[in-house]
């Protein structure tokens, strides 16, 4: 029934489509998002009865914090399951969110700030000067060393080296563009390896958090 096409229940079923396109930890950023900012206000309510002027007003309290990249993606997530509500025969019509994106502030567009090459041995220094687990330094050089994303980095497990080869063996299922990444390991990264193992070979996960 209609009534029974909550906002939530859409959203799910949306998701479900939406973890085959993109990474388990990005899907899980999108529910949390959701359910922290959409769902204790409308995630109860038939779908077809959302209109834009009543989640611009959910959205507005967000905006003024500043949050303008928070506002900017639940903008496009909704509009995202909106369009699927549409296309699923859900809700008839057209997208109801389509231009909500006006509504509010742009945000500014920033860039991170890069290391120039003969910066790297002080950052290095740093690392290994800093007061800082031993689990967290050998993740962070770690991902100097390989140059993956930190999610990809942070949740690297025992089971995806290959000692024999000396290969890290990224599955698909982890990588943004669902493609297996495959990285040779330097005996800079044995060494971590061998390091790491000490700590946390019973574990799943090479760099464990407490």
């Amino acid at each position: 029934t209609i009534a029974a096409n909550t906002l939530k229940k859409v959203a799910a079923d949306w998701l479900c489509v939406k973890r085959s396109k993109v990474s388990s930890d990005h899907a899980d950023d999108i529910w949390r998002s959701l359910a922290l900012h959409i769902f204790s206000h409308v995630g109860q309510m038939p779908i077809n009865l959302i209109t834009a002027p009543l989640v611009i007003k959910v959205l507005k309290p967000i905006e003024a914090k500043g949050s303008h990249e928070t506002v900017k993606r639940l903008c496009q997530r909704l509009n995202e399951i909106m369009t699927f509500a549409v296309n699923t025969g859900i809700i008839s019509g057209t997208n109801p969110l389509s231009g909500i994106r006006d509504a509010f502030i742009a945000p500014t567009k920033k860039h991170l700030p890069t290391l120039l090459p003969h910066q790297l041995d002080e950052l290095v220094s740093r690392i290994y000067g800093a007061s800082i687990r031993l689990t967290t330094r050998n993740l962070l050089l770690w991902q100097l060393h390989t140059m993956v994303r930190p999610s990809e980095a942070a949740a690297a497990e025992w089971a995806e080296i290959d000692f024999n080869a000396k290969l890290w063996i990224i599955p698909a299922s982890r990588m943004k563009r669902k493609h297996k990444h495959i990285v040779p390991l330097s005996q800079e990264m044995i060494n971590i390896l061998d390091e790491m193992h000490i700590i946390s070979s019973n574990s799943e996960f090479i760099f464990p958090s407490e």
